[in-house]
């Protein structure tokens, strides 16, 4: 019996891959999540939906940033950061 191999499933093997915390964006559900490193968007596993992030490296000794809607997730394009959940930009945030 043969076995055919797929090539993309063995180069998909060999990439790095990260592991760690993960947030949905959308519903809030956190999550233990593995993916090839240079991921930006994960799957939700609760709503489905391509809004999920790894958490980064976050410091306690600086002010965390947090918009009016609750997220702590920003974005930056070319006209600054804006909020991961509402898409607010900065005048409506607080220091926390």
């Amino acid at each position: 019996m043969n076995k055919i191999i797929s090539f993309e499933e063995r180069r998909l093997a060999k990439t790095p891959h990260k592991e760690g915390r993960a947030l949905c964006l959308q519903c809030h559900h956190d999550w233990q999540a593995v993916a090839p490193i240079g991921t930006t968007q994960l799957e939700c596993p609760s709503c489905h939906l391509m809004q999920g992030v790894f958490y980064g490296v976050m410091s306690t000794e600086r002010p965390q940033w947090q918009c009016a809607c609750g997220e702590f997730v920003f974005f930056i394009d070319q006209r600054g950061p804006y909020c991961a959940h509402c898409g607010v930009r900065p005048e409506h945030m607080c220091c926390e």
